[in-house]
């Protein structure tokens, strides 16, 4: 009788204590490496975590948002004061921001709003690196300077 077994002993979970008995495979520790089609690979980085669901939440922080979008949390911002992305809400200055996972999908599907966005973060750290360059003095990097010049 005993190895004889029903279809509802087959798929039925085991107790630790069971488990034990059976080889522990079920309380082991979980291997740091994920096995993929080219062999063991270390797990994703939590940012790209968000990628990994079966179905997105309804609101996305700025870190979601930004991995969605193939952007920097730092971008963000940048893509709201172009008005190219808006939060949900009016939330205040030093709020956390929450946006709708169905327009950032919408918009990471838009090439032409991908452009935009681009050319926005591109513009915006450009300028700022200038800014930076000419307050302390730099140079243009390809206008070079002798090093012993007086």
């Amino acid at each position: 009788m005993d190895s004889i077994h029903t279809q509802t002993d087959r798929h039925r979970t085991l107790s630790p204590q069971e488990d034990k008995t059976h080889g522990g495979i079920l309380d082991q520790q979980p291997s740091p490496l994920c096995l993929g089609p080219g062999g063991p690979r270390p797990d994703p980085p939590p940012a790209f975590a968000v990628l990994q669901v079966q179905r997105l939440p309804g609101r996305l922080t700025t870190d979601q948002a930004a991995t969605l979008l193939g952007f920097q949390p730092h971008d963000i911002p940048v893509l709201c004061r172009a008005n190219l992305l808006s939060p949900l809400g009016q939330p205040a200055q030093s709020a956390p921001k929450y946006f709708a996972a169905v327009k950032i999908a919408g918009l990471a599907a838009d090439p032409a709003w991908l452009e935009a966005a681009t050319i926005a973060t591109t513009e915006n750290w450009k300028r700022k690196n200038q800014a930076h360059q000419s307050k302390n003095g730099a140079h243009h990097p390809r206008q070079r300077r002798s090093r012993y010049a007086s």
